[in-house]
């Protein structure tokens, strides 16, 4: 090489270089706009995410995946102070259904050492063009930026919802960046508080306590039904692929839910035929809306005390449903450890103890003076 080529090699080793750092800090900025502008919901979709990413990786036993019927039903906290085993809900309301595979492949990517994994399937029995787009984008800007599964999700899930419903969703660009959904917040409503809360957590490892939980609705006319009804086409086809997949995953077992609600027989019929269709497979299948099956008798739900409506259980109810999944759990899954006491759990005692004190300091009516443990 001669003295003259050295320093057009140095150049160009410095334009990668520099080209390099630019979509690097391009990348953080567009990550850091992804955060800004994004899709705030009561449900805290994007702080559930945050939580679940910050959970160190090989510290959870479990990962509880669906819509509210799992972050209404199921206490994580609860769970661990009673078992010693760390399930997380991944859930965010109407979940759509044909997200969860993409779901499934993150908590692989985040959590490969993960045992078992719940996945709630209500919403499956929905009308497939009630899929929405908001739906989507409560998981999609919620997903790190940066996830290999985040933009397979966003495209699986707007081509449904354009076969489906016929919408015209070409322009898919606000989706990928939310900023540009969300640009108008620069004049609107946008805080100091929200340049600075990136990354906010919840407190309950994914349970969602709220004034509802406390709440009563005495479901009288609660009718269950054992009949059978297929799914639409749309419906089944999304089942065949999540469940092709699910039979993938040699490591961590996948157990399927359908917790209790008072519905119309159609959609209690389509949930059994589901049920019976994922069994059939050789999956286990917890389906407490079939009246054949024991669990819904066992969990022992009060119609009089544990609901706030059809669909969703009180604190009362998610706490009979909470120890009776533990029973279920440590039947299906084995050996799983107690990590009860090992300070790297230490987040986990401190999600029980602060649920504790809110409960007993915001529910002391609906306890009627009792102290929740």
């Amino acid at each position: 090489m001669t003295k003259e080529n050295v320093p057009e090699k140095n150049k160009g080793v410095r334009t990668v270089v520099r080209t390099e750092v630019f979509l690097l800090v391009l990348t953080v900025f567009l990550a850091y706009l992804m955060g800004v502008f994004c899709l705030h919901d009561e449900e805290y979709s994007k702080e559930v995410f945050n939580t679940y990413y910050a959970e160190k990786e090989g510290t959870l036993d479990g990962v509880y995946m669906g819509s509210s019927a799992a972050y209404r039903y199921f206490i994580p906290p609860l769970a661990y102070h009673e078992t010693g085993m760390t399930v997380f809900n991944l859930s965010t309301s109407s979940q759509p259904y044909v997200m969860q595979k993409y779901l499934l492949e993150e908590v692989m990517h985040t959590q490969p050492d993960t045992k078992f994994v719940i996945l709630e399937l209500r919403n499956i029995v929905r009308d497939p063009e009630a899929l929405s787009p908001e739906a989507v984008r409560k998981v999609a800007d919620s997903m790190r930026f940066l996830s290999p599964y985040r933009v397979p999700a966003i495209d699986h899930s707007l081509d449904f919802i354009e076969e489906v419903n016929g919408q015209d969703l070409s322009s898919r660009m606000e989706y990928y960046l939310s900023f540009m959904l969300y640009h108008n917040r620069w004049k609107e409503d946008i805080s100091l508080t929200d340049w600075f809360s990136l990354n906010d957590k919840v407190p309950y490892k994914g349970f969602l306590l709220t004034d509802k939980s406390y709440s009563i609705k005495k479901v009288r006319d609660a009718v269950p039904y054992a009949s059978r009804i297929p799914v639409k086409d749309a419906h089944q086809e999304e089942l065949d692929e999540l469940l092709a997949y699910c039979k993938t995953l040699d490591d961590t077992k996948v157990v399927f839910v359908f917790s209790p609600i008072w519905t119309t027989e159609l959609r209690i019929g389509m949930m059994n035929d589901v049920a019976d269709q994922i069994e059939a497979q050789g999956f286990t299948v917890w389906n407490f809306n079939d009246p054949t099956k024991p669990y819904m008798k066992e969990v022992g739900l009060d119609l009089m005390t544990d609901f706030y409506e059809k669909n969703h259980v009180n604190l009362l109810g998610a706490a009979k449903f909470t120890r009776y999944m533990d029973k279920l759990i440590a039947e299906e899954i084995k050996n799983l450890p107690d990590h009860r006491g090992d300070p790297d759990y230490a987040s986990w005692d401190k999600a029980y103890d602060n649920m504790v004190k809110e409960v007993n300091r915001d529910g002391q009516e609906f306890l009627q003076g009792e102290t929740w443990e």
